[in-house]
């Protein structure tokens, strides 16, 4: 667990940008064109249905969707989400769901507030999840 831990806290070379002044995501780590939708293609290996990746903090993630379903979970801290004009705290050990297409955006967090995000196809839940359950 202090390995997972030490993970989650060090600073990604995109934070370290932005602790720098950079004061705008990188889009292009995230997104392909002006549409503000984040493209799975962008953080999913070739032929993944699933990966996770720790939040970015120190700066506000502007309003976007994405063509995949996210996971939210809270590890330390908290994080505040605005979904579809509705603000949601989440605290430590809590979970958001979002479906593709919802429309959110992220306010900033600091330095102890870790959470994670799961990006998931939703060709995960019919290959993976049913198969699990015999179906």
């Amino acid at each position: 667990m202090k390995e997972i831990d030490k993970i989650l806290r060090e600073i990604t070379d995109e934070e370290q940008k932005i602790l720098e002044g950079k004061n705008v995501i990188d889009r292009s780590i995230y997104m392909g064109g002006r549409e503000n939708r984040i493209n799975s293609k962008k953080l999913l290996e070739s032929g993944k249905l699933i990966t996770m990746r720790k939040h970015t903090r120190f700066i506000d993630f502007p309003e976007h969707t994405h063509d995949y379903v996210e996971l939210i979970y809270t590890c330390q801290g908290s994080t505040t989400h605005i979904v579809e004009g509705k603000e949601i705290k989440l605290s430590e050990g809590e979970l958001l769901f979002l479906g593709q297409g919802i429309s959110h955006s992220i306010k900033k967090s600091e330095q102890n507030d870790i959470a994670v995000n799961f990006i998931v196809l939703p060709r995960f839940f019919d290959d993976t999840l049913f198969h699990s359950m015999g179906e």
